[in-house]
């Protein structure tokens, strides 16, 4: 059980870090409703910042889909 547990980083300077990690722990923690509301953060968190600077400035930026296939993979999981 606290092998899935995400494990302890130095602390992020971003928002959208620590909603990605509260969101990966809600999922470890096979919590939908709170998974599916932070991906919602994650989401707008990511809309702002294409708006703003026309697109995501991070290196990698694959965060966001990697969260709706992670979420996915929870629900089928809880399915089974």
């Amino acid at each position: 059980m606290l092998a899935s547990l995400p494990t302890p980083r130095r602390p992020s300077r971003r928002v959208s870090d620590m909603v990605l990690r509260t969101f990966e722990y809600a999922c470890a923690m096979r919590n939908l409703k709170t998974a599916a509301m932070l991906l919602a953060v994650l989401e707008d968190l990511h809309k702002r910042r294409v708006s703003r600077f026309g697109g995501d400035r991070r290196k990698g930026g694959g965060e966001l889909s990697a969260a709706m296939a992670r979420l996915d993979q929870v629900k089928a999981e809880r399915a089974v």
